[in-house]
């Protein structure tokens, strides 16, 4: 036993033998051999001095427990529990037993406390997780659901509505987080906008999806975005040759039938070139108020009879207007206050027995009673297939058997009437049929003479402005009757739905410079609040 000890002692290994002895030295430095219990209660001068030896033994144990747990830096489940039940508030160090958890407190009130604090905080835990899942799941089941909706709109060539569930797909915090997930979204929300074909609902959007920074992440398609929202020509062989390697990468386009496992991907692609044909007759007819077929062809690089073609295509749907057209009239009539039912009766009866005679070349764009304003006062609009429809119409009704019953009848009903001929727009052209319900405001101005053209310059850039809050049904000037005077007809569901969005448009970049440059053309301006008539095809 002692050849053992100088060995070790030669050595100078320090060992929990050693470690032992130092702890129960009365001296303070490490003992010449390992303690038994004799020499335990030997050494101490006093029980008090045992007890104070045997607790700075433990302290030393659990310092270098600590330093042992500090170097290897993990923080592990034991790790916590002993945090839970450590009466200083630091971590134990070791998982704690029963008699360790009911040794460590003061009392049992603390322990209770301890315990309960433990169980709180592994319910918390439960719920942060059983919370993310929930959001995951979520979020699953949204994108599932977009991704069946967006099938079914490709399907159906519904290119705008691709667009937008795709903008939803967008919103979701797992694409937003995942530049993989987001890239490939970025792109088809701009490729379905500039296949959609234009309309007032597809040009906001597309003005909208180009103010998102985000864009800069796709930079090919946002520069073909920003091609779509400029009047410049865009000419189809170059658009091809810069854009299409990149878009028939994807499994949207297709330059050649049969290439690509989407058998509508060729389609497509032959859908954006009739866009892009689309977009430049629209900035042909912005610039040019004659032009011969032969300048025509050449700008759109195509051949006559497809020029043609495509030119009466959007002259039919409106999205290009032939200058003088339509022609529109609109007619006041201010009714007598006892006779209201019986005008409502007749003009019921009688205008759309006049706009359904298949040889009048006129359509009832509206009818409307003021309720705010000249009250008992009626607006009618009506659109004619140019001047010589007009003529036509006029003429028909006048020989009709049972014209001179309604013009006598309708004189007995009325205080006065009023007719104007007016002209549309053509940046903003009379919208068809349709039921949107609310009421509607019809502003007249009436302008300074000579400044009709300027005014419309700034309209022009300003329309763009108000279209994204506010509704408009249509925009006139007058030809004949009221020069100089101006009507723009909007739409909205109530009076509070007009204040909101008038106060939002101000809050769009252009607006406030409209107002500013037309403000000193007015010389007058006055405003009506109109209700639908049963009969009205625009209601």
């Amino acid at each position: 036993m002692l050849s053992h000890r100088l060995v070790r002692a030669a050595a100078g290994a320090a060992t929990p033998r050693t470690a032992l002895r130092a702890a129960f030295s009365t001296t303070g430095q490490p003992c010449t051999k390992t303690p038994g219990m004799a020499d335990i209660s030997a050494s101490p001068q006093s029980v008090e001095e045992f007890n104070k030896r045997q607790q700075a033994f433990r302290e030393q144990l659990v310092d270098q427990q600590k330093q042992r747990e500090a170097t290897a830096g993990a923080a592990t489940p034991r790790t916590a529990l002993r945090a839970a039940f450590s009466t200083t508030g630091q971590p134990c160090t070791k998982t704690p037993g029963m008699a360790d958890i009911s040794a460590s407190p003061q009392s049992v009130e603390e322990f209770n406390k301890r315990q309960q604090a433990f169980r709180e905080q592994l319910v918390d835990q439960q719920k942060q997780r059983e919370a993310k899942e929930k959001v995951d799941d979520t979020t699953d089941l949204k994108l599932r659901y977009y991704e069946q909706q967006i099938i079914l709109a490709k399907h159906d060539n519904k290119y705008l509505e691709v667009c937008k569930n795709y903008r939803q797909v967008l919103d979701t915090e797992a694409v937003e987080n995942d530049p993989a997930k987001l890239h490939p979204v970025l792109q088809r929300i701009i490729y379905f906008v500039i296949l959609a074909p234009h309309d007032n609902e597809q040009h906001d959007l597309l003005h909208r999806i180009l103010r998102d920074t985000r864009n800069a992440q796709v930079p090919v398609e946002e520069e073909i975005l920003k091609l779509f929202t400029v009047h410049e020509l865009m000419r189809w062989p170059e658009v091809a040759k810069r854009f299409g390697p990149d878009l028939c990468q994807t499994d949207v386009f297709d330059a050649q039938a049969g290439q690509s496992a989407d058998e509508k991907a060729h389609q497509r692609w032959e859908d954006l070139r009739k866009r892009v044909i689309e977009h430049n007759v629209r900035v042909v007819a912005k610039y040019y108020t004659r032009i011969q077929m032969s300048r025509l062809t050449q700008l759109l690089d195509l051949a006559e009879d497809e020029t043609e073609k495509y030119i009466s295509d959007l002259v039919t749907s409106k999205t290009v207007l032939a200058r003088g057209k339509y022609v529109h009239t609109i007619s006041f009539h201010e009714v007598k206050q006892d006779r209201l039912e019986e005008y409502v009766d007749l003009i019921s009866n009688w205008y759309p027995k006049m706009a359904a005679l298949p040889e009048n070349k006129v359509h009832l764009v509206g009818s409307w009673r003021t309720e705010i304003g000249d009250t008992n006062t009626f607006v009618h609009i009506w659109e004619y297939q140019r001047y010589q429809g007009y003529h036509e119409s006029i003429h028909n009704i006048a020989n009709h058997p049972e014209y001179a019953d309604f013009e006598k009848k309708l004189r007995s009903l009325i205080h006065s009437r009023k007719n104007s001929l007016m002209q549309e727009f053509s940046f903003w052209p009379t919208t068809p049929p349709r039921k949107l319900g609310g009421i509607f405001e019809l502003r007249s101005y009436t302008l300074h003479p000579g400044n009709l053209l300027e005014w419309e310059t700034h309209w022009r850039r300003g329309l763009k402005a108000r279209r994204e809050v506010m509704e408009g049904v249509g925009a006139w000037f007058v030809q004949i009757g009221d020069l100089n005077t101006v009507h723009h007809l909007w739409q909205f569901a109530n009076l509070e739905e007009r204040k909101i969005r008038r106060e939002q448009s101000w809050q769009i970049e252009g607006w406030s410079e409209t107002v500013h440059k037309t403000v000193p053309l007015i010389q007058k301006m006055e405003s009506r609040i109109l209700t639908p008539m049963p009969w009205s095809p625009v209601q």
